[in-house]
């Protein structure tokens, strides 16, 4: 394992970082699938804690790789998401619109209805 010393750390310790696993040994080995003991619950949460420390840079890069895959697919979702967090993250009030601007909610409500009850104009010759 590789040491990345912090500022201040004086070179001494710092955050190890697990190395990146093969993919053999992160997926597709087989014999290490087991069954755990749900009746021994201090040794299964002993193992997830193990499972998760030791291939913890296999998931970061299976993170990165899916949110990286997710974003190329769906940039407006993806944006949207990542708005909606970064309003929960700052306590924006959540007063709702209507309340703040009564007749740009009302103009809204009822341009979308007129559009969704209007019929398409036919294209006949």
């Amino acid at each position: 394992m590789s040491a990345v010393d912090g500022p201040g750390s004086g070179g001494g310790g710092g955050v190890t970082v697990a190395p990146l696993r093969s993919l053999d040994d992160f997926l597709t080995s087989k014999a290490r699938f087991q069954i755990p003991d749900f009746n021994n619950e201090e040794r299964w949460l002993n193992r997830i804690t193990h499972n998760l420390l030791y291939y913890q840079t296999n998931y970061f890069v299976s993170a990165a790789v899916i949110f990286a895959v997710v974003a190329v697919m769906s940039p407006q979702k993806m944006a949207s998401g990542i708005l909606v967090m970064v309003r929960a993250e700052n306590d924006i009030p959540d007063e709702p619109f209507c309340a703040r601007f009564p007749l740009s909610f009302l103009a809204c409500s009822l341009s979308s209805l007129l559009a969704l009850t209007t019929p398409a104009p036919s294209r006949l010759p």
